[in-house]
């Protein structure tokens, strides 16, 4: 019986590989959270609201937070980056899975860019790191005052990074839909969540709002517990699809148009073939 690929329909879950590419690219967007965000602004909150005394952040502390932020914005493209290959290995099934892998590539290319502001930062002059550490939800309004083009490339950035991040929402939606993994679920919802309180912090750096800065802690937060589910999600699923237990994958295939069309269902093997 010949069947025609164009009514083949998949019903269950896909390339067992873009699992393990969404897995890694969890686990370096957990790192970046925890290496990029967490120590260096932590540092930075201590030394602006903590008692005097307790905690004083000299020049060459505040420049190796910056080199932990530089650090932490390159592990943040390499996620995106495996985020993409992941969602890349299941377009062929679902068109999403297409948008997803181009938003990913977008914000990829903004975490790149925001490493020029960065830099600046870190080569510019005292003056900088005192206006940071009297107020650190202030940082824009201070780089737009040391280097005004530098802050134009940080918002352009960061709006890139906002739909790299969307990408991210869309991939594991559909990803989360696939395999019914609750977990990927959780994860996905944290990253959509993440994405809304993502915009505040950003509007407080824009207009000096230091009230919004308990919600760039809070996105410190969603930002380490947002990948931590979706690794857990997409591990348990991969570890499913290896022991061959969980949902089945068939592909409902109808016979030739014009026909009285027949139906066949196919098991692929765990690497996304069919026999």
């Amino acid at each position: 019986m010949r069947l025609a690929s164009a009514n083949v329909v998949w019903a269950g879950p896909l390339d067992p590989r873009g699992l393990r590419w969404i897995m890694t690219g969890a686990g370096l967007g957990l790192a970046a959270a925890a290496t990029g965000l967490v120590v260096p602004v932590s540092l930075l909150f201590l030394d602006a609201y903590s008692p005097p005394g307790l905690l004083t952040l000299g020049p060459t502390l505040i420049k190796a937070t910056g080199l932990l932020a530089v650090a932490g914005t390159l592990l943040f493209a390499l996620s995106l980056i495996a985020f993409r290959y992941g969602f890349a290995a299941f377009r062929k099934f679902e068109r999403w899975f297409w948008i997803a892998s181009v938003l990913c590539l977008v914000g990829t290319i903004g975490w790149l860019l925001l490493i020029l502001p960065v830099g600046i930062a870190l080569t510019s002059s005292t003056s900088l790191f005192d206006c940071v550490r009297a107020a650190p939800s202030h940082a824009l309004v201070c780089l737009q005052a040391v280097a005004p083009l530098a802050s134009y490339v940080g918002i352009l950035a960061f709006w890139l990074v906002w739909l790299g991040q969307l990408g991210i929402v869309v991939g594991l939606a559909f990803t989360g839909r696939r395999f019914r993994e609750p977990s990927l679920h959780v994860g996905t919802a944290l990253y959509a969540l993440l994405l809304l309180i993502f915009i505040a912090p950003f509007i407080g750096l824009m207009f000096a709002s230091s009230v919004l800065a308990y919600a760039a802690l809070a996105a410190i937060v969603l930002g380490l517990l947002a990948p931590a589910f979706v690794a857990l999600g997409s591990g348990r699923a991969h570890a499913g699809s290896d022991r061959g237990v969980g949902r089945t994958t068939d592909r409902v295939a109808t016979g030739p148009s014009g026909g009285s069309g027949s139906t066949a269902r196919v098991s692929p093997s765990p690497d996304g073939a069919t026999p």
